[in-house]
């Protein structure tokens, strides 16, 4: 069971390499126009921190970051979402839910204003724009609590186990001290009484 596991998280990690080393590094331009102006944002989407850093910046400047959200879930050519780790993947996914980006009615919007393409201004890796943080989504959280329960009940049941198992152990250890140390002091017993028995009898066979 133990070298299963290990296997399957060799191979996890084998297939987190090889997607690092085939992503491409280059920065990406996702641009669309709503309310008669233009909006840019760039990045190299494939990392995660990216669309973090440009989700902040749209929406403090008040700006819908849907249509960026639908290119990123939908533009096959890219695959930006497919580089991430999968607790990215689900946090992104509540944010699409949780602010209705895939509505029917604003994908027939999107698809007619939204467009991607390599940044030809920047083909070199570019820095991570954004502090190393975790973040969590309400439903990350929910999983990450029912994560913890399970693994304290987890420990909680291998207490009680090795708990009783040390005691059945102990009553064993208890038992056959009882057994070693009694038994050579019943057998003792049981010869003095014979010899008693005999010493009695030897004067009843000299009578005439």
């Amino acid at each position: 069971m133990a070298f299963h596991v290990f296997v399957q998280a060799f191979i996890a990690l084998g297939l987190i390499a090889t997607a690092s080393a085939t992503t491409a590094p280059e920065s990406y331009i996702i641009k669309w126009s709503q309310d008669g102006k233009d909006v840019v944002v760039k990045g190299n989407f494939h990392q995660f921190d990216y669309v973090i850093s440009a989700k902040e910046q749209l929406q403090a400047k008040n700006e819908d970051w849907c249509p960026m959200a639908y290119e990123i879930l939908l533009n096959m050519d890219h695959s930006w979402h497919a580089s991430w780790h999968q607790m990215d993947q689900d946090t992104f996914d509540y944010w699409v839910r949780k602010d209705e980006c895939v509505a029917r009615e604003k994908r027939y919007v999107y698809r007619n204003i939204v467009e991607s393409m390599p940044d030809p201004t920047s083909k070199m890796p570019v820095e991570d724009p954004v502090d190393d943080y975790v973040l969590l989504s309400d439903d990350d959280s929910a999983v990450k609590d029912d994560e913890d329960k399970e693994r304290a009940g987890r420990l909680l049941f291998w207490t009680i186990f090795a708990a009783c198992f040390l005691g059945l152990l102990a009553v064993a250890v208890l038992i056959g001290i009882f057994v070693v140390f009694t038994i050579p002091v019943q057998n003792d017993e049981d010869e003095n009484d014979k010899e008693v028995e005999e010493e009695d009898e030897e004067p009843k066979k000299e009578e005439p």
